[in-house]
């Protein structure tokens, strides 16, 4: 099978991947009928890579073929990472506007919640906050929320007897009917990483610059990928966003398309790679152009949105109560 030429051609901010023609003997024959590309690259892909193929002009002999990509898997070799960027940004625009409001007289439990938030991130949190906020986050983690707040509750009647420290392992696993020695492995991590997020807080790192040092200087634990290790830091003051299912779900309304998606941004290895992190942050910049919710003036202002879209996808205000219930009072 002869390696098929693919042309980068380049227009700010617009990045165009088109087929140029065969190889033959390494030398290509066709000609470009007029395009100058800055770089012409010869790689050849995995056919599944490639969704579509179309002609952009009658005289395709000259000008080639245009191709629809999974660009996700087949183009990140290939661009840098300034255009992986803006190939990512359209992927995913726009999004925002597809979270409704809570139905008439539901509150949401962000106002409740919020002073909260907002001394976390004047003050950094204490390490016993921070235990408790990832510990509800990943408490989340495919579980119906009603059971995840249960779940977390007999955690927290557990912590409070143990003195706030983390109660024996063989007691906790009570409080998880079913996922016993999942959830009480990641419980026992996520406990044992907060002092990791302590010190990061510290150190001045903030909101999302905050979570990429933590994603790539000092890998979180199993069990706290990029979702919940955004939901606990928002729970601590950070402006960050965490695109769970129920989000998603909105998002990508064909569920091969969320599969996808959280294919790329789960870890590899046990890390989180940089390439997950800029299709993370692609996402969230979707997520919030169009949003009702956010205020970009506001320090919170992305974390406020999350909130407030997840409270109205589930027609539901949250205040995690569980959770406001075990932070420490001072």
């Amino acid at each position: 099978m002869l390696p098929l030429p693919f042309v980068v051609l380049r227009n700010a901010p617009t990045v165009s991947i088109v087929l140029a023609g065969l190889m033959r003997e390494g030398t290509l024959h066709e000609h470009l009928g007029g395009f100058d590309p800055v770089r012409i690259e010869l790689v050849e892909f995995d056919p599944v890579h490639i969704e579509a193929v179309v002609s952009i002009d009658p005289a395709s002999v000259y000008f080639g073929v245009q191709t629809q990509w999974d660009t996700a898997n087949a183009l990140d070799d290939i661009l840098g990472e300034d255009e992986r960027a803006v190939a990512n940004r359209a992927r995913y625009k726009p999004k925002g506007e597809r979270f409704p409001l809570l139905p008439d007289g539901a509150l949401s439990g962000f106002p409740v919640a919020e002073p909260h938030l907002r001394r976390h991130r004047m003050r950094p949190p204490t390490i016993d906050a921070i235990r408790v906020s990832g510990l509800f986050a990943v408490s989340t983690v495919r579980t119906r929320i009603e059971q995840a707040e249960t779940q977390f509750d007999c955690f927290g009647q557990l912590y409070r007897a143990h003195g706030r420290q983390m109660p024996d392992l063989n007691k906790l696993r009570d409080c998880f009917v079913g996922l016993q020695n999942s959830k009480t492995a990641v419980f026992a991590a996520v406990a044992a990483y907060a002092p990791t997020i302590h010190a990061a807080i510290r150190d001045g790192h903030r909101d999302r610059a905050l979570r990429r040092h933590l994603a790539l200087s000092a890998p979180p634990p199993d069990g706290l990928g990029l979702a919940k290790l955004s939901f606990t830091l928002a729970l601590l003051g950070q402006d960050t966003i965490c695109l769970d299912a129920r989000l998603l779900s909105r998002m990508f309304p064909r569920a091969t398309d969320r599969v996808h998606f959280e294919k790329q941004i789960s870890k590899r290895e046990g890390r989180i790679t940089e390439k997950a992190l800029a299709t993370y942050e692609a996402a969230e910049d979707a997520f919030l152009e169009g949003n009702r919710f956010y205020d970009p003036k506001d320090p919170i202002g992305r974390a406020r949105a999350q909130w407030m879209s997840w409270e109205g996808v589930g027609q539901k205000g949250a205040t995690h109560r569980v959770w406001l219930n075990l932070l420490p009072t001072r």
